[in-house]
């Protein structure tokens, strides 16, 4: 079931256009999606919690929450994800915008134990966060 959302995850929301956050990716999941290279999953230390270290705000679904999500996760994962585990905890929901961008991304794992639900922005005001 992580999988299958990681692989939801990384396939519908994080089609980033970047090279270099891409290949980073795929690389983890492997040509199929389903096996994790041997270095990526290995060498993970820092444990980050998405409500706590990173701001997440959890259950909200109003335009300022889904906002403040998407940049934190986008944030969250190019300053602190690299060599790093950030969880999701089983009992929240975060609500996010399409688009998270990454840039550097490099030994990440994301632990979906609760639920992340995307949004398109439908007035195409949300211009992706740039965290560089």
């Amino acid at each position: 079931l992580l999988l299958l959302l990681l692989w939801h995850y990384v396939g519908a929301v994080l089609a980033l256009g970047e090279m270099n956050a891409t290949s980073s990716l795929s690389s983890a999941l492997g040509p199929s999606g389903l096996r994790m290279n041997q270095e990526s999953s290995s060498t993970a230390n820092k444990i980050l919690y998405f409500h706590d270290e990173l701001g997440g705000i959890p259950s909200e679904t109003s335009d300022g929450a889904l906002r403040h999500n998407t940049m934190a996760l986008s944030d969250g994962l190019t300053k602190y994800g690299s060599d790093a585990t950030i969880i999701f905890r089983s009992d929240l929901t975060f609500y996010l915008y399409n688009g998270v961008r990454v840039y550097g991304l490099r030994n990440s794992v994301l632990q979906i134990d609760g639920h992340l639900k995307f949004k398109r922005d439908h007035n195409e005001s949300f211009i992706p966060y740039d965290s560089r």
